[in-house]
């Protein structure tokens, strides 16, 4: 018996003296951050944009490996999106609406200053 504890203990510092093969991983990092629940713009919810959209925020969120951040995410692109009613959606995909958009700016569309959400 007391060959068979030389022969381990041996056989264990040999394997502890090898080097270690590494090999490539690939590590996700948890960021620990949560992604928002995105909608399409449906007129029955958000109401009609050439009333409603006094009252819809533009708001900046985060895209990324198909989901969308509130916060700054690496190698995440910027999306603008609207939040209205404790929601975030997209922005209407009818053309007059961007040129709307971009003709009248934010606030002026009914000339009044617009409710809380």
């Amino acid at each position: 018996m007391g060959a068979s504890k030389f022969i381990g203990l041996a056989l264990a510092v040999a394997l502890l003296g090898l080097p270690a093969e590494r090999s490539a991983a690939q590590v996700t990092v948890n960021l620990n951050k949560h992604g928002i629940s995105l909608s399409t713009y449906s007129p029955q919810r958000f109401g009609d944009w050439r009333t409603e959209y006094v009252y819809w925020r533009p708001v900046t969120v985060y895209y990324v490996n198909g989901v969308y951040y509130q916060e700054v995410v690496p190698r995440a692109r910027p999306v603008t999106v609207y939040y209205y009613r404790n929601t975030y959606f997209l922005p209407p995909p009818d053309r007059e609406f961007v040129v709307y958009q971009r003709s009248h700016g934010r606030g002026k569309a009914l000339g009044h200053r617009p409710r809380k959400p």
